[in-house]
């Protein structure tokens, strides 16, 4: 199975409920962090549901989007959270996956967003 930017037709859309019953996948995260580009996301949740993992996974599919990506993540994305300390964890969570990016591409754009 194969989706790409995250568009799912009909049989992918039921597999992928399936696996999320059978596994940890979230599907609901996958489908926050895959959002039309052209689209702002709202996302309101408790404490440890996922939700800094889910704005980290979307940044990084709006900065490898292939029709539009982000060039510029201090021009073009805005974060909000309530604390300081959840902003800091977003910062480190958001280098340490262009870095993990980065090392398993060895691409250039990867390293100049850590």
């Amino acid at each position: 199975m194969c989706v790409l930017e995250g568009q799912v037709n009909a049989v992918q859309d039921r597999i992928l409920r399936r696996i999320e019953g059978e596994t940890n996948f979230n599907y609901g995260q996958f489908l926050i962090e895959h959002t039309d580009i052209r689209r702002n996301v709202l996302v309101r949740a408790g404490a440890g549901t996922g939700k800094t993992y889910s704005m980290v996974s979307r940044i990084a599919f709006l900065c490898n989007n292939r029709e539009e990506a982000v060039c510029n993540l201090v021009d073009d994305v805005a974060m909000v959270t309530f604390t300081n300390e959840a902003a800091d964890n977003m910062k480190v969570r958001l280098k340490q996956a262009f870095m993990n990016y980065y090392l398993l591409t060895r691409k250039k754009r990867f390293f100049h967003k850590i």
